[in-house]
């Protein structure tokens, strides 16, 4: 199974709302962001921000070589969404874009690197 497979089985899981299984996709010591979150603090995350807030993500695009992911993700915030990144929200359906690469190392996700537009979160808060 290549690179590309093993990501799109990790974002599958992410829908699925099976954080349980991110230890076959994810470091022990993981960075997100230049932080080490480590394994718990990244299903935190995954759980807060994407889990609680109901989001659905379209892979708009992706590279991979043999230890690098690279994607354009498509968040689209359903009914529950209540707050993302510190912003309050209504639970009305909106989108926005993610920019993400990930380091592959000893057969799992071991850096994250990802940039999200967080003007199009706040201009859908702004609107409440």
């Amino acid at each position: 199974m290549g690179l590309s497979d093993v990501y799109r089985n990790y974002i599958r899981a992410i829908l699925d709302h099976d954080v349980d299984s991110m230890d076959q996709y994810v470091s022990a010591h993981v960075v997100h962001n230049g932080t080490q979150l480590g394994l718990e603090g990244y299903k935190g995350l995954l759980r807060r921000n994407i889990i609680e807030n109901d989001m659905h993500i379209e892979i708009r695009r992706s590279i991979a070589d043999e230890s690098h992911v690279a994607a354009v993700l498509i968040f689209t915030a359903g009914p529950s969404a209540r707050r993302l990144a510190g912003i309050d929200l209504d639970g009305q359906p909106f989108s926005y874009v993610e920019n993400v690469i990930y380091d592959f190392k000893d057969g799992k996700f071991a850096e994250v690197h990802s940039l999200f537009d967080i003007d199009t979160v706040r201009s859908h808060a702004c609107q409440l």
